[in-house]
């Protein structure tokens, strides 16, 4: 390795203020550097201190949502049985529904069949009996019957003891 001469050889006083002012410079920086490291040291303890509290509400506020969902799971439960008994009553209902559907059809055709049993019964001894007067009319015609006397009108059964005969109402 090749030595380095220096054309101009430098005072020692000249060197150790050169050295002072670099020092100086150094410890400028250093203190600054300093400021800097305390700074962000700083920024990083409040940083923690605020996510801890961020933490804290944030685990206040999970606290009071699961308590929220809890309540909600209740009442969603409590929903899920009503509309279970609904849905029972509901399928019983419904069964009365088509009961009462089926008897109502099975009154209306036996009332209709009834009807129709007593129209046409009716209508059979009407026609029986036209043709029984249609019949007497001709035997009638053709063979003169005696007159026979009015019957009698009966008479009025005679009061018992235990009956009260009303008085007579006078005249006006």
């Amino acid at each position: 390795m090749p030595r380095i001469r220096m054309s101009d050889p430098v005072s020692r006083y000249e060197l150790n203020s050169k050295l002072a002012v670099q020092d100086a410079r150094l410890d400028a920086a250093m203190h600054q550097m300093l400021g800097i490291v305390t700074r962000m040291e700083q920024t990083c303890i409040d940083i923690r201190a605020d996510n801890k509290a961020m933490e804290a509400r944030f685990d206040a506020r999970f606290l009071s949502i699961d308590a929220k969902f809890d309540r909600m799971d209740a009442k969603f439960d409590s929903i899920d049985s009503k509309f279970d008994s609904i849905e029972k009553k509901f399928s019983s209902l419904k069964t009365t529904m088509i009961v009462t559907g089926i008897g109502t059809a099975l009154t209306v055709v036996f009332g209709v069949g009834s009807f129709n049993a007593t129209l046409t019964s009716n209508m059979l001894a009407a026609f029986q009996v036209a043709a029984s007067n249609q019949q007497h009319t001709r035997t009638s015609m053709a063979e003169p019957q005696a007159v026979r006397p009015p019957l009698a009108s009966p008479q009025p059964a005679p009061p018992t003891d235990t009956e009260k005969i009303p008085p007579p109402e006078a005249p006006r």
